[in-house]
C-alpha cells in the first residue's frame, strides 16, 4: 500500500511542474472526539501506520485482533482503488483505440 501511494505521490510534482512542496505532519497530527463533558474521549491519529496500530492496541487492548483486521481491509480497499484508478485510464484508451486496431487488422 505504502508503494501505491509513493507512486501516486511522484505524479503530483509532474502535474504541478513543481510547485507543491510537502511538509512534514507532527507525529499526533489529528485527534478524534468521542463524547460530550465528563464522558468526552480523545483519541490521538498519529503518522505512520505501525505506529497509528500500535497506538490503538495501545488504547484499545482487547481488540487486538479487530485492529489487525480492520488495517487488513483498509489495505485491501487501498489497492483495489488504486488499481482502478490507475487501469481506468488504460480500459478507456484501450476502447478508444479499438476502431484504429480493427482497420489495421481488416
Amino acid at each position: 500500500m505504502m508503494m501505491m501511494i509513493a507512486n501516486m505521490l511522484t505524479h503530483i510534482p509532474q502535474l504541478t511542474e513543481g510547485q507543491v512542496e510537502w511538509v512534514p505532519l507532527n507525529s499526533t497530527y489529528d485527534v478524534v472526539t468521542i463524547g460530550y463533558g465528563d464522558d468526552r474521549k480523545d483519541y490521538p491519529v498519529v503518522k505512520g501506520i505501525e505506529d497509528f496500530r500500535s497506538v490503538l492496541k495501545k488504547t484499545f487492548p482487547s481488540e487486538h485482533d479487530a485492529i489487525d483486521k480492520y488495517f487488513e481491509l483498509v489495505n485491501t480497499v487501498g489497492e483495489k482503488l488504486f488499481m482502478d484508478y490507475y487501469f481506468l485510464d488504460c480500459d478507456v484508451l484501450c476502447t478508444l483505440a479499438l476502431p484504429f486496431q480493427a482497420s489495421r487488422t481488416g
